[in-house]
């Protein structure tokens, strides 16, 4: 059982987190002060610390520093807001912190957090021994990016047809070489096609290989991408663009599990993973007449749908000192943060490039950022995004908080007074159940 430390100066904090943690099946413990935390840390040992960082005795960020020099191996989880955010980017980018949590506190965000650190080491089997992998070779504290995760774990040992939806640069070929690692097709190759821009001749070849002579030009026998994949992954990238003809022919291969070559009369069998993905959902290209539906069934067996960056903003700061090896100053990590990232990671990554170019001294400011992104950036922060299923344990939760206070528990919870109090309405929570509207937006 995981062992975590909860640290907060106001006791319905600490209840609230109790009430939601405990069904994950964490050892809890909890602190009040920041000394006795410390005490605590000192003589047992924990797998994460979870503290806030405005408390009267010290900041939530030195207790973490401390934690770390006691314990090391112990996951250092800060629960703040964008106030102090200054703070955060010196503390996150020394790493005192693995990770933040904006207060108030999404419940299922939360949760899925905690999970990503404290899930145990995942495993295969080898011939002989049994050595540690890593899967997901993916950097990521964002929610909906670990649920996707969650997903592909689903896929180990499986070797059914996966289809990727994600906008462009959201990592669609990552996650497949993610699917691909875990699934019972790992030791064999992963092979890559983007036909998009190929001619239905050119790409025919490609996928199925050609006899010699079966075209001019085509002086020896050439495999297919079909051939080289097989025992392992073909990745099909941008799948809703191949031509109608290479659609039919493919359809085809998928049922008869056998090719032919250009040029050839022998079918040739094959045993490989298909996974492929798309900028353009796969039932959107069938409406349009894009894509054949009876394909579409054959390939979208186990969909995963990518967050685009601005949905995953945990993730930006993070992103960008991996990718650029520098530090932030507050100016410059505020204004990454409050950029919408139309192209997603790779226009990310390619920012950090940019930026580590034309700063030297290893720290970017402002002046270090491309001129797009610094024009483009929004005055305020994205917003967090919530649920919209809300139930009585969110709506409780929500409430111990902000100390009952129902418009800052409403702004919490992604919606205004008057839907929160239909929501308690519904569920019973509204006392006396016959308050009226108008006199609970008095309350």
């Amino acid at each position: 059982m995981k062992k975590v430390l909860i640290v907060d100066d106001r006791s319905n904090i600490i209840r609230a987190l109790y009430r939601l943690l405990q069904p994950e099946g964490y050892d809890l413990s909890s602190a009040s002060q920041p000394l006795d935390a410390l005490s605590i840390l000192g003589s047992e040992q924990f797998d994460l610390v979870l503290s806030d960082q405005r408390m009267p005795e010290m900041e939530g960020i030195e207790l973490l520093l401390k934690a770390q020099a006691l314990q090391p191996n112990c996951a250092r989880v800060l629960m703040s807001s964008f106030r102090d955010f200054e703070d955060l980017v010196v503390a996150f980018n020394s790493g005192v912190i693995q990770h933040f949590v904006q207060k108030p506190w999404n419940n299922q965000a939360l949760k899925l957090s905690l999970r990503s650190f404290l899930k145990p080491a995942r495993r295969k089997i080898t011939t002989q021994n049994e050595s540690e992998i890593r899967p997901h070779n993916l950097i990521t504290s964002s929610p909906k990016m670990l649920a996707v995760l969650d997903k592909v774990e689903l896929l180990r040992n499986q070797s059914a047809p996966v289809f990727i939806y994600g906008e462009t640069g959201t990592g669609k070929e990552l996650v497949a070489k993610s699917v691909h690692e875990v699934s019972s097709y790992r030791e064999g190759q992963f092979v890559a096609i983007n036909g998009s821009n190929l001619t239905p001749e050119l790409l025919e070849s490609q996928l199925f290989g050609h006899k010699k002579g079966a075209f001019t030009g085509a002086i020896q026998d050439q495999p297919g991408l079909l051939q080289k994949a097989d025992g392992g992954t073909l990745f099909l990238d941008e799948i809703t663009d191949l031509p109608h003809i290479i659609q039919c022919k493919l359809l085809r291969v998928l049922q008869e599990r056998e090719y032919t070559s250009v040029g050839d009369t022998e079918p040739k069998s094959f045993d490989c993973q298909i996974i492929s993905a798309s900028s353009t959902r796969m039932e959107d290209a069938v409406a349009r007449g894009m894509f054949r539906a009876d394909l579409m069934y054959r390939l979208d067996v186990f969909p995963l749908n990518l967050p685009p960056l601005r949905e995953r903003t945990e993730d930006i700061v993070t992103l960008f000192i991996h990718f650029s090896g520098c530090t932030l100053d507050h100016n410059a990590a505020q204004t990454l943060l409050s950029y919408n990232w139309p192209g997603n990671v790779r226009e990310l990554q390619n920012t950090a490039t940019y930026a580590r170019t034309y700063s030297p001294d290893g720290t970017v400011n402002l002046d270090h950022l491309p001129y797009r992104v610094k024009t483009q950036a929004h005055t305020l922060l994205p917003a967090t995004q919530y649920p919209p299923a809300i139930d009585q344990q969110a709506i409780e939760l929500a409430l111990e908080q902000v100390n009952q206070n129902k418009s800052a528990a409403a702004r919490s919870l992604g919606m205004s007074r008057m839907t929160l109090w239909r929501h308690m309405t519904r569920l019973g929570l509204a006392q006396p159940s016959a308050l009226t509207a108008k006199e609970y937006l008095k309350t």
